[in-house]
């Protein structure tokens, strides 16, 4: 039971993941191309990717758990740096967030949908460095 409970908490946290970092590079490249006809598909990542973060904050925590706090050596090093990229992968999307429901209200003005490029941008970037750092937590 443990062993399913183990991989089910871990299979999800990476599934998160892949939502979290293929969902935005896929946002970010598609507002490379131009400016977006609708903001639906952004209002629906946003809901998503808040309902992702909050599942994979739970399942961080039981990962954490499993594989205790790290107080010395590398590990320390990444746990800290990873909770610093996770604070400003945080704040970032709240702007993001909040530009999409400036973006849904106004009616796509252009300024906008440029900075919602590179707030998703720093979304995907912030996620891909994260992603090394949990390797390192994980395998030590």
């Amino acid at each position: 039971m443990a062993v399913t409970q183990y991989v089910a908490v871990r299979s999800i946290h990476v599934l998160g993941s892949g939502f979290v970092i293929g969902g935005s590079a896929v946002l970010w490249l598609a507002l490379r191309v131009g400016e977006p006809k609708s903001a639906r598909p952004l209002s629906w990542f946003e809901a998503g990717f808040w309902a992702v973060l909050g599942v994979m904050i739970f399942t961080g925590l039981g990962n954490l758990v499993g594989f205790g706090i790290p107080t010395t050596g590398v590990r320390a090093s990444a746990f800290s740096i990873k909770l610093v990229c996770i604070l400003l992968l945080a704040a970032v999307s709240v702007v993001r967030a909040l530009s999409v429901l400036e973006l849904r209200r106004r009616d796509r003005e252009p300024s906008t949908a440029r900075g919602l490029r590179w707030l998703y941008a720093a979304t995907t970037l912030l996620s891909a460095v994260i992603v090394p750092l949990a390797g390192v937590l994980a395998r030590g």
